[in-house]
C-alpha cells in the first residue's frame, strides 16, 4: 500500500511540484491551501505524513501544528516543516512544537524524497519498537500473572481461598514474633453431622460460607486460613481486649447459622457452631506452633462447656506485687469461668465426678437437698456413631434447659449425668419434664427411646 502525503502551502507552484515528486514514487499526495482547510481534512482522513508550510496567512504553520498536538486523534500523525527561511530561530520553534524535520524551499526533489522517507521510516522503527515492547511487557506480565498464579495456588486452600495449613503457619508465625495481637483457633460443632446427614456436597457449601463469614468477621490487614477439614485459624493483629474476641465469635455464630437455616431448612436440627479457642501473643509466646498449642488448650474448654463460644488461654502468673490482696485476686481470676454462657456447665465426667463428691459432702452438714438424673437412650437399630452423635445432641439441649447453677455430663455412648442444685422432688420433675420436651421438639427421634432415673444426692 503506497504512503499518503498531505501536502499544505498556499502556494500552487509548489503543490504542484510536490505532488509531481512524490507521485513519481507511487506515493497518494493530496494538496491542501491552508491549514484550515487541513484541519476539516484531518476530521475524516489519516494520511501517513504531512509537509506543512511555516508562513501562510490566517493560520500559519505553527499555529496549526499546535492544533494537530492538542487532539489525540490526529496528534501522532508525523508532520515536516517547508519553509523558505534560513532562520535558525524558526526551525528550533518549529521542532519545540513537535515537527520532524524541515525541507527547504524551492526544494530539490532527491532531498524532499529522501527526507520524506526517512521521516516514514523513523516512524514505522519506532512504531515496531513500541509494538515490541508491548508485546515483550505483555508477555513479562502473562509471566508474572501465571508465576503469581502457581505461588498463589501453592498457597492457598482451593475450596476455601484462604491460606492453606502450610502458609498460614508461615505467615502467622512471622506476624507473631513482631506484632501483638490474638491467635484464633476456630473449629466448627457437629459439623460431622452436617456431612453425613446432607452429604459432602452441603459439606463443602458450609466450609465455604464459613472462611467468607470468618473473612469478614477481621480485618485486611489481619491472617486467616484453614489448617483442617472443619479447622480454621486466625491472627488480629493489634488486638488487646477479650471482648473483640467475643464479639467476633458473637458474631461467627449469627451468620452461621443464619447460613445453616438457609441451606438445610428451619427444621434444621444439628446444632452447628463455631468453638473459638484464643491466645495473645506475645503474652502467651511469639512462636506459632506454642501458641497453637495453647490455643487448642482453650478450644478443648470451649468443647467441653457447652459449644458455640469462646475462650483465652491464660498461663498462671505470679503477681509482681507480693501483697495477699493481690494474690486473693490473681488467684481468683484464674478460677473464675470466662465466658459464661445461659443453661446449665457442661463438664467433662472426671470433673463432673469431682463436683459430685463435693456435693455428697454438703448434704452431710447442711440441709441442702440436691438431685442426681440419669438419662438413658437406647436403640436396636442406632450403631454406635449414630448413638454417639445423639448422645452429644441429647447433652446440649439438656444443657440448655437448665439452670446456670446446675451441671451436665455424658457418661459412655448413650448417658447422660445431671446434678441439680438446691432442688426438691417436685423442682426436679419438671425439670425432667422440661428436657423431655426440648429433646422431642429437637427433631425426629423415632428408633430411639428415652428413659431416665432421679435419686437424692446423700
Amino acid at each position: 500500500m503506497s504512503d499518503w502525503i498531505a501536502v499544505v502551502d498556499d502556494d500552487r507552484t509548489i503543490l504542484g511540484l510536490a505532488s509531481r515528486i512524490l507521485g513519481a514514487k507511487n506515493m497518494r499526495v493530496s494538496c491542501l491551501k491552508s491549514g484550515v482547510e487541513l484541519l476539516e481534512f484531518l476530521e475524516e482522513n489519516r494520511p501517513d505524513l504531512i509537509l506543512l508550510d511555516i508562513r501562510m496567512p490566517d493560520m500559519d504553520g505553527l499555529e496549526t501544528i499546535a492544533v494537530i498536538k492538542s487532539r489525540p486523534q490526529i496528534a501522532a500523525i508525523p508532520v515536516i516543516f517547508l519553509t523558505a527561511d534560513d532562520d535558525s530561530e524558526t526551525e528550533t520553534r518549529g521542532l519545540l512544537a513537535g515537527a520532524m524535520d524541515f525541507i527547504k524551499k524551492p526544494f530539490v526533489p532527491e532531498v524532499l524524497i529522501l527526507r520524506v522517507r526517512h521521516t516514514l521510516d523513523l516512524i514505522r522503527l519506532q512504531s515496531d519498537l513500541e509494538h515490541e515492547v508491548e508485546k515483550k511487557t505483555a508477555e513479562v506480565m502473562a509471566q508474572h500473572e501465571r508465576i503469581r498464579g502457581l505461588k498463589k495456588a501453592a498457597e492457598t486452600d482451593q475450596m476455601t481461598g484462604l491460606l492453606n495449613k502450610q502458609s498460614a503457619q508461615e505467615e502467622i508465625g512471622a506476624l507473631c514474633r513482631r506484632t501483638q495481637g490474638v491467635l484464633m483457633m476456630i473449629d466448627l460443632d457437629s459439623f460431622k453431622l452436617v456431612n453425613d446427614l446432607y452429604g459432602h456436597s452441603i459439606g463443602d457449601k458450609v466450609l465455604i460460607r464459613v472462611a467468607q463469614i470468618i473473612r469478614s468477621a477481621i480485618r485486611s490487614t489481619d491472617i486467616a486460613g484453614r489448617v483442617g477439614g472443619d479447622e480454621f485459624v486466625a491472627f488480629c493483629q493489634h488486638v488487646r481486649e477479650e471482648s473483640v474476641i467475643g464479639e467476633k465469635a458473637k458474631y461467627i455464630n449469627e451468620k452461621l447459622l443464619e447460613y445453616a437455616h438457609e441451606l438445610l431448612g428451619d427444621n434444621l436440627t444439628i446444632p452447628l457452631g463455631a468453638s473459638i479457642g484464643a491466645v495473645m501473643a506475645p503474652d502467651e509466646g511469639t512462636d506459632f506452633l506454642s501458641l497453637y498449642q495453647k490455643a487448642d488448650e482453650a478450644l478443648y474448654t470451649v468443647k467441653q462447656n457447652g459449644k458455640h463460644g469462646y475462650t483465652f488461654f491464660w498461663e498462671a502468673k505470679r503477681p509482681e506485687e507480693d501483697s495477699p490482696r493481690q494474690d486473693r485476686f490473681v488467684a481468683m481470676s484464674v478460677l473464675r469461668e470466662r465466658n459464661r454462657k445461659d443453661g446449665g456447665m457442661y463438664l467433662p465426667f472426671e470433673q463432673f465426678r469431682l463436683i459430685f463428691r463435693f456435693l455428697v459432702r454438703v448434704e452431710l452438714n447442711y440441709p441442702f437437698e440436691s438431685r442426681f438424673l440419669l438419662f438413658s437412650l437406647n436403640s436396636e437399630e442406632a450403631s454406635e456413631e449414630e448413638m454417639q452423635e445423639h448422645i452429644e445432641l441429647f447433652a446440649e439441649v439438656a444443657r440448655k434447659a437448665l439452670r446456670v447453677s446446675d451441671v451436665v455430663t455424658r457418661n459412655g455412648t448413650n448417658q447422660c449425668m445431671v446434678l441439680l442444685l438446691d432442688t426438691d422432688q417436685g423442682e426436679s420433675e419438671g425439670v425432667v419434664e422440661r428436657i423431655i420436651r426440648r429433646w422431642n421438639e429437637s427433631g425426629d427421634r423415632s428408633g430411639f427411646q428415652l428413659s431416665y432415673e432421679t435419686e437424692w444426692i446423700q
